[in-house]
């Protein structure tokens, strides 16, 4: 008997999160739910999505389709719950859609990604809060020399 292909959607991405300083990487996870399979899945369906982080389940929410998302097509989710990634170490954030009738349909299942990154500490400058200075334009600050450093200004620059 010849049957309709179900709907086949997984986790394409994890939005943002990387090697980076303490409190650089987001407290909330956004994910891409895409459809790979061949036929569209319609609007109004609900998909299932879920996270865990460092093995350890956080959330799994449902969110319902605003238009037929097609074959190759993805949309965006970001959970509700908060992620901690504040102190440095190793992390694993793992996605998955838990909305499939048949997930071996299509012979493997693609539902879930994983993100392994590390959170470093934030390089320690020994400046103080305030710098009193007559000529505020001529302040030379020098950072702590480490070779696994690279210090960066709120723009992203490296100059002086």
């Amino acid at each position: 008997s010849i049957s309709v292909a179900p709907f086949d959607i997984g986790i394409s991405a994890v939005d943002s999160f990387a090697d980076r300083c303490q409190y650089l990487n987001p407290n909330t996870v956004t994910v891409q739910v895409k459809n790979l399979g061949v036929n569209p899945v319609k609007k109004n369906e609900a998909i299932k999505v879920g996270y865990d982080l460092n093995h350890s389940h956080k959330q799994t929410s449902t969110f319902t389709l605003a238009s037929d998302l097609l074959p190759g097509q993805t949309v965006k989710h970001t959970f509700t719950v908060p992620v901690d990634v504040r102190n440095p170490g190793m992390y694993n954030l793992t996605a998955y859609t838990l909305s499939e009738t048949d997930p071996y349909f299509y012979v493997t299942n693609n539902d879930t990604l994983s993100v392994d990154f590390q959170v470093f500490p934030n390089p320690l400058t020994q400046l103080v809060d305030t710098i009193s200075t007559r000529m505020p334009d001529t302040v030379v600050i020098k950072a702590f020399y480490d070779p696994d450093y690279d210090y960066l200004w709120n723009d992203l620059s490296t100059g002086t």
